[in-house]
């Protein structure tokens, strides 16, 4: 996924950086050396969090977004695939990555929206 540093700090010890992209901003651990305000990145994604359907994950519009709000970022993106285990695969407008989902009451593909506290993003070096 394509992001602009918009904001570069420090919490506990590790860089946060305040990011862009086409549909969005939000708040992310960078997992890198320290980049600067204004570069652009190619990253991956990891969302820590566990989701559980009608707790943080419902059906969205059909369309990619991203936003933060008190420190909860909300994400609205594709739900591929997800298999008996609960594990998921959801694409954030061509960037696919793995999350885990129980209790999903859809049948993919269909827009989601997530709601989730960390995220940490992992320069790919492209």
């Amino acid at each position: 996924m394509k992001i602009k540093i918009d904001e570069v700090g420090s919490v506990s010890g590790n860089i946060s950086v305040a990011f862009s992209t086409d549909f969005g901003s939000a708040v992310a651990t960078w997992s890198a050396n320290t980049p600067k305000v204004g570069e652009e990145h190619d990253v991956e994604l990891e969302i820590d969090e566990e989701f559980v359907w009608g707790d943080n994950v419902d059906v969205s519009g059909d369309h990619y977004s991203l936003s933060i709000k008190d420190r909860v970022i909300f994400l609205s993106t594709s739900l591929v695939s997800i298999a008996e285990n609960g594990v998921a695969i959801i694409d954030i407008n061509g960037t696919k990555t793995m999350i885990e989902l129980a209790g999903c009451l859809v049948r993919p593909p269909i827009f989601i929206s997530l709601s989730f506290e960390r995220l940490t993003l992992y320069p790919t070096n492209l």
